[in-house]
């Protein structure tokens, strides 16, 4: 049911799912900086320890899809609750792990509880928000999953310096209990549907993105298509097709599919993912970067990051604010431009000597463009859909968010391998596989916005 202002209640319910989906987004980006000492502790491998971003980001793209049929199946109340103790078990098995298996069965059922909660709370947002504050509501919702990975990096270097990685995960069981008792008296019951599950849709669906990020992986490392990458990439492929072809024939499909015959809505799809494959990619990039080709370390590279991170994070309810108040033009058109502008300004002075200042003020601009976009592009994506469908568009848009990041780190880390196989010194070709990978993602943003732009609205024809 539809509030007629924004109650206290309705604050509190994004804020509590909002919370939970934080603190799976910021136990990924905080835990990355930690790998070099759980490589000690638990005498793992390189390949090894990437597992953690690995099965955290599988199990989310997996379970996000589902969260159609979830909220149709079971109450609002029901599933968050659900989700915020499905994520404490989690993050319970990693604070006591005495070994790498049970850090990593941690990490697969925070993805659970991560999967279950991201979706929620745009749904709730969707479903209970007044209209004229739809895009406001969204901008803060954005904010909460936004500042995880502004913060993760610096937080996670902080904590393990000065007490230990498992620090990282006593400090958030506070606020995931918190989460738990007002999320708990806020959200509402919600109505029920007895409806079946598609079993085989979600093996098809499994399978794919396994093969998918497994062959994307594989593909990072080497910075070649060999014969792993290549038959996981197309096995991958074929899955996509199958489960395409099995949602047609199914009515009771995990996804409806139908929302893609919306032309306007696809493309905005295709932006936001671009968006975040770009996104991801300079999330790889700048740590290497910073580290190898300027030789600074792990804290002072985060630390160059964070300022562009939080700006970009702030500016998601100020983006809200602008589509309720202007419709979506005005932001995107601004948002596109500084994304363009900060790619470019990256690209023409990496092919020089970019300094680390100059990454922290060009990153500015790129993350202030993505600031206004990010929940934008999203909201205005879903009011293009009949209530009926918003559901669906919403899984949509929360599974090519995961499944982007693959994307993303495949393609930065391919470049960067094909640049350290040149001849020249590991901080020279670095620097070379940085400007490549620059000059790559600005050509796709500048696409992205050429797409997206023409099927934008402005507020009078909203």
């Amino acid at each position: 049911m539809r509030e007629d202002k924004v109650t206290a209640k309705l604050l509190c319910s994004i804020i509590s799912t909002g919370i939970l989906t934080f603190c799976g987004i910021i136990i990924e980006t905080a835990m990355n900086i930690t790998f070099p000492t759980l490589m000690k502790e638990f005498s793992v491998s390189t390949a090894t320890v990437q597992w953690m971003t690995t099965s955290y980001l599988l199990i989310v793209a997996i379970i996000v899809p589902l969260s159609s049929f979830l909220k149709r199946r079971f109450s609002k109340k029901t599933l968050f609750v659900a989700a915020d103790l499905i994520f404490i078990i989690g993050v319970l098995c990693d604070l006591f792990a005495p070994n790498f298996t049970m850090l990593l069965l941690g990490r697969f059922i925070q993805g659970i509880g991560t999967g279950i909660a991201m979706p929620l709370m745009f749904n709730i947002i969707l479903e209970e928000a007044p209209l004229d504050k739809i895009g406001t509501l969204m901008g803060v919702g954005s904010l909460l999953t936004a500042v995880g990975p502004a913060l993760g990096p610096t937080y996670g270097g902080w904590i393990s310096s000065v007490w230990s990685w498992r620090m990282i995960f006593v400090t958030l069981l506070p606020f995931l209990i918190a989460a738990l008792f007002v999320g708990s008296w806020a959200i509402k019951k919600s109505e029920t549907e007895k409806v079946r599950f598609d079993v085989c849709g979600e093996i098809l669906l499994a399978l794919t993105f396994v093969s998918l990020i497994l062959g994307l992986n594989s593909l990072g490392k080497s910075g070649t298509i060999d014969l792993t990458s290549g038959s996981e990439l197309v096995f991958g492929a074929a899955m996509l097709a199958a489960f395409v072809r099995h949602s047609k024939m199914k009515n009771a499909a995990l996804v409806d599919l139908s929302v893609f015959k919306n032309g306007s809505f696809s493309c905005h799809v295709f932006a936001f993912f671009v968006m975040n494959v770009c996104s991801l990619s300079l999330a790889f990039v700048f740590p290497n970067y910073l580290q190898i080709a300027l030789h600074h370390d792990a804290f002072y590279s985060s630390l160059m990051t964070l300022p562009a991170a939080i700006l970009g994070a702030f500016c998601a309810p100020f983006s809200g604010r602008m589509f309720d108040r202007y419709g979506a033009k005005k932001p995107l058109v601004i948002g596109g431009l500084l994304d363009i502008l900060g790619l470019l300004l990256l690209t023409v002075f990496a092919h020089g000597n970019l300094t680390a200042y100059q990454v922290m003020f060009f990153y500015c601009f790129y993350m202030f463009g993505m600031g206004l976009s990010f929940s934008t592009i999203m909201t205005d994506g879903l009011t293009l859909l009949d209530k009926r469908r918003q559901t669906d568009g919403n899984a949509v848009f929360n599974t090519f968010q995961q499944f982007s990041g693959a994307v993303g780190t495949a393609l930065g880390s391919t470049l960067m391998a094909i640049a350290q196989k040149g001849s020249g010194s590991l901080a020279e070709s670095t620097g070379l596989g940085t400007f490549w990978i620059f000059l790559v993602l600005t050509i796709l943003m500048i696409a992205a916005e050429a797409i997206l732009l023409p099927h934008v609205r402005g507020k009078e024809k909203a």
